[in-house]
């Protein structure tokens, strides 16, 4: 992104990198949800046939219907909001997303249509998303490489498998491994023969019934 060739093009780079804060909702100030998505590609300098597509495009990505383009992003619900917020980002295409804790806040249905938008945007576009978080049970949903900082410094990297096996380390610095990890330790502590290496509703589930099938039992 940053090259010594593109130092007369800084603001192009600028627009690189999209920052979604936290609780990006309270940031809002246009009229319409339309007005609110199409801010940041005005200032791209784009004409307004791209503007369009670019705002429309985006609330297909984060599941806006069209019909609420016109509406006040302020009659809009909470989550509606968020999503409102998150899509004013995508709009820019930046070549880099960083989402600062972008679940904050929300129920658990819309936690997950969060993290479902984030995980099918960075599919299709192929982008970097950086996802800022101290959920570890989020991190485990969406992550493919995770980075844990300490007091402004980088305490470990690796996949989720790497660094969800340092549960002692990671508790000593505040965070924590899931709770369903947590409870497959402590079965494995416990003289089960358990896959510990699970982070989510749905790897318990499998192996679950991986057990009990090994065991002899219908499930």
């Amino acid at each position: 992104i940053w090259e010594k060739k593109n130092r007369k093009n800084i603001r192009q780079v600028r627009f690189a990198v999209g920052l979604c804060f936290q609780y990006p909702e309270y940031q809002i100030f246009e009229e319409t949800v339309f007005s609110e998505i199409a801010f940041g590609p005005k200032q791209m300098g784009l004409d307004e046939k791209e503007i369009e597509k670019r705002v429309y495009e985006s609330m297909d990505y984060v599941g806006i219907s069209r019909e609420l383009s016109k509406k006040s992003p302020f009659d809009l619900s909470g989550g509606q909001k968020r999503r409102v917020a998150i899509a004013s980002i995508i709009a820019m295409k930046p070549s880099v997303l960083i989402l600062d804790e972008p679940c904050a806040g929300l129920d658990p249905k819309g936690r997950d249509r969060i993290l479902n938008l984030i995980t099918s945007y960075q599919k299709k576009e192929g982008n970097t998303v950086i996802f800022v978080s101290h959920s570890m049970e989020d991190i485990a949903k969406i992550a493919n490489r995770v980075l844990v900082m300490n007091k402004g410094s980088v305490a470990m990297t690796g996949s989720v498998d790497e660094v969800f096996s340092h549960s002692a380390e990671l508790k000593e610095m505040g965070l924590n491994v899931p709770e369903i990890t947590d409870v497959f330790l402590k079965l494995r502590e416990m003289g089960i023969d358990c896959k510990t290496n699970i982070y989510t509703i749905e790897q318990a589930q499998q192996e679950y019934e991986r057990l009990l099938l090994e065991r002899g039992r219908a499930v």
